[in-house]
């Protein structure tokens, strides 16, 4: 559909209001008018830039390859931005491939023309730079995430799937985000005659399709329910998404359908949105169950639970899908891992919506144990039984792989959590192990639990490595004792990190000493009831703060982007001694009631 001069000029006015009437009569102009198809480029990787081009409907992606052949999403442009300045200015080829996710309406502007323009308007210039500039900062911590979508397809993957009725109660939550429109075949036909949502696509005279446009324009949220088949709707619903949500009951056949297979590069409708699965549960389900079938063989970025009876579960979808989602990362920090636990205490009994939870280390363990749906009480017997009843640091073995023997750890854990898999959670839940095999930060998000917990927690030397598909994987906290990062990228929108990590390595030793004394004399001086201990480090302690010392936070600017920082005050909380949990708890509670009396999180509890 051509797009009309009277949608420039709004176009160009909200995007620069600034500029003197000459040079937005000038951009107005010289703007070249494109239109691209689903799936189609507007350039690839490597060719000249010759201009820049501004979406006033639609999206685009950006994708490079990486380093190992991989094919990755470097961003996502929505409507009122500009994509290839960065190449134009710098004068370079195209880093990327930009291609449309959707029949995307685009204002082309040629480098010779925005050089003109330059000349004349330096104002003009401006709004881009700012827009520039936060994408750059984004890509260089790779926070890029995802972008809210405007138009979402949902696709019941049976006749099973009671579509209207998610469809709907999600429009209800959705609202409370801005103006939402919903769109079945039946309303279609009951504005346009029986039939006419699933009459064969036609070209750019599409009656239909200029009437979807405008209702597109005129809402901030569009919901699409496709058919739980191939036919024109549903093709329709697909080309048109910006995010594609794939609905299955649970329990249902795990076998991809046909209608799954549209969206394919090689198929009719080669959209390439985000794709994301919704499982749809008994209303009386207490734990998901066999998530693991469902995701075998499915190319989905995200994975939500839903109880259509459960309030929690919908405002959770809803927040989520708008990147107004609450996630929690908890940090690394042994013993001092408990004090999560009365973060999460204080936190639930003020209502706070949790959405997703990650963590490191202990803070990853815990981060489980919540996502588990176990209460706080629950979560420090949980860490006594496998930490305390297993008497791990006294199973000193011979240091072929490390110093202590975890089996009854993972027997403890197995005991206490089951065989339940990360998936199998209601919340988002990931941890993250330090991959030695592949010099890289792992994030683990399905598989077992207990595995995840002893991935997350490898102490390395201190505690064995655990094994994952032939790599080598330990502590977390190695690479990054906060993953803040993995969190936005997972789940963009309001981050509650909860640090208690040591601020400087946290041991100290006998000012006295130049270096350690012989092992032979500490042991000697260890048994004998009559001597003072010289304070030195023991070997756990120093590998523990190596671990946590190395790595607090991988960027530091990205407390920035934090709704709230807490850093509990762990002075004289030990590291190792998983004993006495009433401190630690306590700690937590008083460090995030403390935030939370003080409205660091009044827009979460107002809904916001």
């Amino acid at each position: 559909m051509p797009i009309r001069d009277s949608e420039v000029s709004v176009f160009l006015s909200t995007v620069f209001g600034g500029i003197d009437p000459v040079a937005h009569e000038h951009l107005a102009a010289r703007l070249e008018r494109r239109r691209l198809g689903c799936g189609e480029q507007l350039w690839r990787a490597g060719e000249a830039a010759s201009g820049m081009a501004f979406v006033i409907r639609g999206r685009l992606i950006v994708t490079v390859v990486e380093a190992d052949g991989d094919l990755r999403i470097a961003g996502e442009i929505g409507r009122g931005q500009a994509v290839g300045l960065a190449e134009l200015v710098g004068r370079r080829a195209r880093v990327g491939t930009v291609t449309a996710v959707r029949p995307t309406e685009l204002l082309f502007f040629s480098g010779e023309e925005f050089e003109a323009l330059v000349a004349i308007a330096p104002a003009f210039v401006m709004p881009l730079m700012r827009s520039l500039a936060t994408r750059l900062s984004d890509a260089l911590r790779g926070e890029q995430g995802f972008c809210a979508p405007e138009t979402i397809a949902l696709v019941p993957l049976d006749a099973s799937v009671p579509g209207w009725a998610i469809a709907e109660a999600l429009a209800k939550r959705l609202e409370r985000f801005g103006s939402v429109h919903l769109l079945d075949a039946a309303r279609v036909d009951s504005f346009h005659g029986p039939g006419a949502a699933r009459s064969p696509l036609r070209g750019d005279d599409d009656t239909l399709r200029r009437w979807l446009d405008a209702r597109d324009d005129a809402h901030d949220t569009d919901l699409y329910l496709a058919d739980a088949r191939d036919d024109p709707w549903t093709r329709r619903c697909l080309e048109r998404a910006d995010r594609i949500l794939l609905i299955a009951s649970a329990g249902s056949t795990p076998r991809v359908q046909e209608v799954e297979r549209l969206t394919d590069l090689d198929g009719p409708v080669p959209n390439q949105a985000h794709r994301e699965l919704i499982v749809v549960h008994p209303r009386n389900a207490s734990l998901p169950t066999g998530t693991r079938h469902l995701l075998a063989g499915r190319a989905v970025e995200r994975l939500h639970h839903l109880r259509l009876d459960h309030d929690g579960d919908l405002g959770r979808l809803a927040r989520r899908l708008k990147n107004r989602g609450v996630g929690l990362v908890l940090s690394g920090g042994a013993a001092r891992g408990m004090v999560h636990i009365g973060v999460i205490r204080a936190l639930t009994e003020a209502g706070v919506p949790i959405d997703a939870v990650g963590g490191a280390s202990a803070g990853g363990g815990v981060g489980v144990l919540f996502a588990a749906e176990f209460s706080p009480d629950e979560m420090v017997e949980g860490v006594i039984e496998a930490w305390v009843k297993s008497r791990v640091f006294k199973r000193v073995r011979i240091p072929i792989v490390s110093l202590l023997d975890t089996d009854a750890v993972r027997e403890g854990i197995v005991k206490f959590l089951g065989e339940r898999d990360l998936e199998d959670m209601w919340r988002d839940c990931f941890v993250v192990s330090s991959n030695l095999t592949r010099g890289r930060l792992e994030v683990i998000d399905r598989g077992p639990a207990w595995h995840a917990m002893l991935c997350t927690s490898a102490i390395p030397g201190l505690l064995p490595p655990v094994l994952r598909g032939g790599d080598v994987l330990v502590d977390g906290g190695l690479l990054d004792n906060m993953p803040v990062g993995v969190m936005l990228r997972r789940n963009p929108g309001r981050v509650i990190a909860s640090d208690v990590g040591d601020a400087g390595g946290g041991i100290t030793a006998d000012p006295g000493l130049l270096v350690c004394p012989p092992n032979h004399a500490l042991t000697i001086e260890r048994i004998n009831p009559f001597n003072h201990d010289t304070e030195v480090p023991w070997i756990g302690t120093t590998l523990m703060a190596a671990v946590t010392c190395g790595s607090r936070m991988r960027d530091p600017g990205l407390l920035d982007q934090l709704l709230v920082y807490l850093r509990p005050n762990c002075d004289g909380l030990p590291n190792l001694d998983f004993d006495n949990p009433a401190p630690l708890v306590d700690a937590g509670y008083r460090a995030a009631a403390e935030a939370i009396n003080a409205g660091a999180l009044d827009s979460v509890l107002a809904g916001a």
